[in-house]
């Protein structure tokens, strides 16, 4: 745990949290002063009638509006510089996300791709590429995983070569954020199950990382107790379960912490992995978690023991070690539980397939793996996705 050498930045955007919540997005985007807004969303959330929720709270205040539906999974390229041009040729002054983190990652990316004259996608990627402001934004969250509504970060898909990218910014903040669990009261158990371990897994990784820090740990641990304490429940009984509902979609937003204390393996590992088989982050990253924690054990006994202590463990008598040893156990056991596959071979993964991911990640991910608290080499990193297949 690095606590006094390293300086990190904490922002949290102005954010509406409640069940009800999106009622109130007319007036809270009246009050940004826009001629024009486009919602962005995908066409599963148009169909199910939840961008009813926003239209009319802006109709109610005689904000005029048009939709972009065409929001992919893994906020591919192509989807991205289609919704800035949208945003750009109809002359809109204020893009709403509605949906997952897919679409608050394009609407992140297409919200300064259509202000920055004479630049491209490819020249925001990475660390602080982005130097001008991007059209003021919304995110209205409609899953409880990815903590990407408090973020300053983008993770995109360069779908010409199947690469997963990032990019880093302070632009990227949205102007308001609006937590209404209710809107994810439809979700389908595997959605919720889906997110709701992606959720957990940012606060694992946050809190590991050799990056960690007392503000990152103090999101972490609430992130890590919620989604144990909540998964299981909003999984078998969402619709009705408010409480659960609530509770995953606080846990969700927390994860946030990751943006200043790093990821590790488990997320740089999972990028290939999905690209490959087109499943979806929250499986992916799933699939590997426990293994890398069992990797990672050893150099931070009492962070994982307070893991398996968070997640309602019985630690009680054990060793230290013993106590830590039942962090991956816990997860495995959660992962099960909400119906999540447990190697890469259930989702069709072939074992010729490691060595292209082991090159994936040393090429694409490097800042990644270079937070996990344990560093590991080419053969390290192979040996875990052959413990993970």
């Amino acid at each position: 745990m690095n606590h006094y050498t390293s300086t990190f930045s904490v922002f949290i955007p102005n954010t509406s949290i409640g069940i009800g919540a999106v009622a109130n997005t007319g007036a809270i985007v009246k009050n940004l002063g826009p001629k024009k807004v486009l919602i962005a969303t995908d066409q599963g959330l148009v169909g199910a009638g939840l961008i009813d929720k926003v239209k009319h709270p802006l109709e109610n205040e005689g904000i005029e509006y048009a939709v972009f539906d065409g929001c992919k999974p893994d906020a591919p390229f192509s989807v991205i510089e289609r919704c800035a041009q949208m945003a750009k040729e109809g002359g809109y002054d204020l893009i709403i996300a509605l949906g997952g983190g897919s679409v608050i990652d394009t609407v992140k990316a297409a919200s300064v791709l259509a202000t920055g004259e004479g630049h491209d996608i490819y020249s925001c990627l990475g660390q602080d590429k982005v130097s001008w402001p991007g059209l003021p934004t919304v995110f209205i969250p409609t899953t409880a995983g990815t903590s990407a509504e408090w973020t300053w970060a983008a993770v995109v898909t360069d779908d010409s070569k199947g690469i997963k990218r990032s990019i880093y910014s302070n632009y990227l903040s949205p102007k308001a954020v609006i937590i209404d669990p209710s809107l994810t009261f439809g979700l389908s158990p595997h959605i919720t199950a889906d997110t709701g371990m992606d959720a957990l897994i940012h606060g694992i990784e946050a809190y590991t990382t050799w990056k960690s820090n007392l503000i990152s740990d103090m999101f972490a641990e609430q992130t890590i107790k919620l989604v144990a304490g909540n998964l299981r429940t909003a999984h078998g009984k969402g619709s009705h379960n408010v409480e659960s509902r609530y509770n995953m979609a606080i846990a969700a937003a927390l994860g946030f912490c990751f943006i200043f204390s790093g990821l590790g393996l488990a997320h740089a590992m999972a990028y290939p992995l999905q690209l490959k088989k087109n499943i979806s982050h929250g499986v992916s990253c799933s699939i590997l978690l426990p293994s890398v924690m069992d990797y990672n054990m050893p150099v931070n006994l009492p962070k994982f023991a307070k893991i398996a202590e968070l997640m309602g463990e019985e630690v009680g008598g054990l060793s230290l070690r013993d106590k830590a040893l039942k962090a991956s156990e816990a997860v495995r056991n959660l992962s099960i539980d909400v119906g999540m596959p447990q190697r890469m071979r259930d989702v069709g993964v072939k074992e010729e397939d490691i060595p292209g991911f082991v090159d994936n990640v040393l090429a694409f991910q490097p800042h990644v793996v270079d937070a996990n608290p344990r560093d590991a080499t080419k053969d390290d990193v192979a040996g875990i996705f052959k413990e993970a297949w």
